[in-house]
């Protein structure tokens, strides 16, 4: 490399949500459960880096209420990405999560719970769902 000169990472970007443009109803209660959409599947050829930030902004449909959130790697809940947004008819917990996965397959995904029903609807101007997933480097596999 010349003196001065700066490589650019190399990083792969997977996205889950919004895309969907369909209604989740989020349902007491007051358990864990899964955004169906928000998902992420891939495999790792090498221990590698990985960053994953997600954001629910949506609307309590009865009273005031809360919306807790947490990102959940292979089945289990990593406990510093729980977030949540409570006493309000609007909701907007969000969160991001750095560390290293090792070689295989790996499934992030999103998981709720509320003590009411509310709405995500994605078509308007102000909710969103959305999962973002950097990984890396060159750690995946074909």
């Amino acid at each position: 490399m010349v003196e001065g000169e700066q490589s650019a990472p190399s990083f792969t970007i997977f996205t889950a949500g919004d895309s969907s443009k369909q209604d989740i109803v989020t349902t007491a209660p007051d358990e864990w459960q899964e955004f169906s959409d928000l998902k992420v599947t891939f495999t790792l050829k090498r221990p590698t880096v990985v960053l994953a930030f997600y954001q629910v902004t949506m609307a309590a449909l009865e009273t005031i209420g809360y919306l807790s959130t947490r990102l959940v790697i292979d089945g289990e809940d990593v406990p510093h990405t729980r977030s949540i947004t409570g006493n309000t008819i609007f909701w907007s917990p969000s969160n991001v999560w750095v560390g290293e996965l090792k070689e295989g397959s790996h499934t992030l995904s999103v998981q709720y719970r509320v003590d009411q029903n509310g709405v995500s609807d994605t078509t308007n101007d102000w909710e969103n769902r959305i999962l973002k997933v950097l990984v890396f480097g060159h750690g995946l596999s074909p």
